[in-house]
């Protein structure tokens, strides 16, 4: 794409707007909870959510018929350029305000909040995400996504993973892994029953640390994803306690190298 056609692409994007509203209800979080294999009670109603069950809800319910044919469901697609259809999540940013809670009726806002070309072709866009119930702003979260052609070639960083860790987990994600929670978010991507989707290698981090410090109180995440995992090898999850407030987190692949960095803010 020529780069003044780019930029009237980009600035286009900017300040383009979407809201979706949802119930929370317990069945999506209690299968959550199987499929990480947690032996947590049973949500009740009033019950508070867990970091990240927010992304169970405000599915992108196409129907079938407009599914491409590799099961792409057009997540977030009125935000993103149709200019560059490759998208990657490449990481984000959340601020817990306060917890939502099971039977809560839930309203996200959305909109694009920066959208910069990339030298290499396609832009990097960055989505805000606000969920509010009746007690006000609940969450924020910023997503960042780089979109390219269709035909792009996509390199992946090789950072070793760090050494020592203050507790780890050495697990396998295998098809029924993926299956299940790719049905707890309505995801019919082809590629994600080949390797392990971006939202559950940080939803797989962010267990650890819960299994590690179970009273912990989540104030942020920041993180970054850095390399594809592929499904049936092994993924070793570590953690280490950067001072009483802030915790480093990272998933490595079967190589040694980083796939996963996280950063979480926790309260006093």
């Amino acid at each position: 794409m020529d780069p003044k056609d780019a930029q009237t692409t980009l600035r286009r994007l900017l300040g383009r707007s979407t809201q979706r509203v949802d119930e929370v209800t317990a069945a999506p979080l209690a299968a959550l909870a199987a499929t990480l294999d947690r032996d947590d009670r049973p949500p009740l109603p009033g019950d508070a959510v867990p970091p990240l069950g927010h992304w169970l809800f405000f599915w992108p319910l196409a129907p079938t018929s407009g599914v491409e044919r590799d099961g792409e469901a057009g997540r977030h697609a009125d935000l993103l350029p149709p200019e560059w259809p490759q998208r990657q999540w490449t990481g984000g940013r959340l601020r817990f305000h306060h917890a939502l809670h099971v039977g809560d009726e839930v309203l996200r806002q959305s909109r694009v909040l920066q959208a910069e070309p990339l030298p290499e072709g396609g832009a990097r866009v960055t989505l805000l995400h606000e969920i509010t119930n009746a007690q006000g702003l609940a969450l924020a979260e910023e997503q960042e996504v780089v979109c390219r052609a269709a035909a792009a070639r996509v390199g992946q960083p090789r950072q070793p993973a760090p050494a020592q860790a203050d507790f780890a987990r050495l697990l396998t994600p295998g098809a029924v892994l993926l299956f299940r929670y790719a049905a707890l978010r309505f995801d019919s991507r082809a590629e994600h029953q080949a390797q392990v989707p971006p939202a559950l290698l940080v939803t797989l981090a962010l267990d650890l640390l819960q299994r590690a410090r179970p009273a912990v109180q989540l104030l942020g995440l920041d993180f970054a994803l850095l390399r594809a995992v592929p499904a049936g090898q092994p993924l070793r999850l570590g953690g280490r306690c950067d001072g009483p407030r802030h915790v480093a987190l990272w998933a490595q692949d079967a190589a040694g190298l980083l796939a996963l960095q996280l950063h979480a803010e926790c309260g006093a």
